[in-house]
């Protein structure tokens, strides 16, 4: 009996230490930074929830890729201590959706098309995008291509049309609701 409730703790023991690393898919801007005060050594990292997460392992972009912060899938295992990635695949995102528009930009009003992919954050549409006629109807587009290196545009590959998703529900969204 004794020997089974020992070799019953080691087993809960041995489990609790393999749930330490959690499997997660993570996307964000990538960066290239030092990241201790001590230790300044030049480390590829993600923020997560408002943290730094140390990118580590082989599979980890080149530096000089990470310190573009452009915005990339992260596939890993978040170390327990939650301060690190062992990153499984890391692949640039290429593909947006959001409302597109038309905008006029610089000294002589040149109408572009912009694609709003997150609150405040717009990019200009470069490449294969839809004609202006179309970008001005202010619908929903899933655009996939590369981002520039100065983060500013997209280099379009492919647009498709798609439904505005729903709202979700939050106070504040009833609230705005409430005050129209």
């Amino acid at each position: 009996m004794r020997l089974k409730t020992i070799a019953f703790a080691i087993l809960i023991l041995t489990g609790l230490s393999w749930a330490d690393d959690k499997d997660g898919e993570w996307s964000g801007s990538v960066h290239a930074r030092p990241v201790d005060k001590k230790d300044q050594t030049v480390k590829p990292y993600i923020r997560v929830d408002g943290a730094i997460k140390v990118l580590t392992g082989p599979n980890v972009a080149k530096l000089e890729e990470c310190k573009k912060d452009r915005v990339w899938v992260v596939k890993g295992k978040l170390s327990g201590d939650g301060k690190s990635i062992e990153v499984q695949e890391m692949k640039e995102r290429m593909e947006w959706t959001g409302e597109v528009k038309v905008a006029n930009i610089g000294e002589n009003k040149t109408p572009v098309a912009m694609l709003n992919h997150k609150d405040g954050y717009a990019m200009e549409l470069k490449g294969k995008v839809a004609s202006m006629d179309e970008c001005k109807k202010k619908d929903w587009w899933k655009v996939k291509g590369r981002q520039s290196d100065d983060l500013k545009s997209v280099e379009v590959t492919e647009m498709t049309k798609i439904p505005k998703p729903e709202e979700k529900k939050t106070p504040k969204a009833e609230k705005e609701k409430e005050k129209k």
